[in-house]
């Protein structure tokens, strides 16, 4: 009967005219507890060595002078070799007046550039002096010879003029010479399958059932070694392998191209059996 005296002692203080002990509310209930955000993940080495290992686009290297900058550039090889645009050289856009001048006088360039290698170049100012380079001192002869001819052309053409212009020979081909052929190409390409190979191996160590396909372009420098080497299309959507491959890529040497020009070549490559 303990349990019902309270109730009793209440009835009676209310009949009598006293007040009911207050009521004390239940607690308020507590919320939840936040779990707290799981730790990131640590990275792969396989991310931490190839995370923002490359330029944009995947790009390893960078194309030697003189294409490394913009500038006019006038070839007086046979025939006219377009400016490499994958090197980023970016023929200026002041210069349609000086490159007509100089242009008229190719053959009289060709003729100082005699005895020169292929990639033979001569940086010019806007009035045709020569820039001179300390490590190409054996071009002197070279130097002075364009200089003399391009002062005389450029002399009193309108301004604006260019700030840079560059003669070359991109090419010192003898009758017969062939670029570098599509076997040769392939035959290099197939001897370093494995370093393709072991970047997409260690890469589907982190990401299991990644393929696609990557169409890596690359520059064959008049030496046979690639000067630089970027992402061309991709359906990996995996900047760190393409960089990987990219940078394998840019290790290889290549037969010198008995042409004696530069070689822009996309390879593509199929990863996991994925087709184009």
């Amino acid at each position: 009967m303990r349990h019902v005296i309270p109730s009793l002692i209440t009835m009676l203080l209310i009949a009598c005219g006293g007040s009911a002990p207050p009521v004390k509310p239940a607690p308020a209930p507590q919320p939840a507890p936040v779990p707290e955000p799981a730790a990131p993940a640590e990275p792969s080495a396989f991310e931490k060595k190839w995370s923002g290992a490359c330029g944009e686009g995947g790009a390893v290297g960078q194309c030697p002078a003189p294409f490394d900058r913009s500038a006019v550039f006038i070839d007086v090889s046979e025939g006219e070799h377009a400016t490499p645009p994958f090197c980023g050289a970016i023929e200026a856009t002041d210069g349609a007046a000086a490159r007509d001048a100089l242009v008229a006088k190719r053959n009289a360039l060709k003729a100082c550039f005699r005895g020169t290698e292929a990639g033979s170049f001569v940086e010019l100012s806007a009035d045709g002096r020569a820039m001179t380079d300390p490590k190409r001192a054996s071009a002197a002869r070279t130097d002075a010879c364009v200089a003399k001819i391009a002062k005389r052309a450029l002399a009193g053409l309108p301004d604006p003029k260019p700030e840079r212009i560059v003669v070359l020979q991109s090419a010192s081909a003898k009758s017969g010479d062939e670029a570098l052929s599509k076997e040769s190409l392939d035959g290099v390409v197939n001897e370093h399958a494995d370093d393709v190979s072991a970047c997409y191996d260690a890469a589907l160590n982190v990401w299991p059932g990644l393929k696609g396909r990557v169409a890596t372009s690359f520059v064959i420098w008049f030496d046979g070694q690639v000067a630089l080497a970027r992402t061309g299309e991709s359906t990996l959507d995996n900047p760190m392998l393409e960089c990987c491959i990219n940078t394998a890529i840019r290790s290889w040497s290549f037969p010198k191209p008995k042409d004696g020009t530069i070689a822009l070549v996309t390879f593509p490559f199929t990863l996991g059996g994925a087709r184009p």
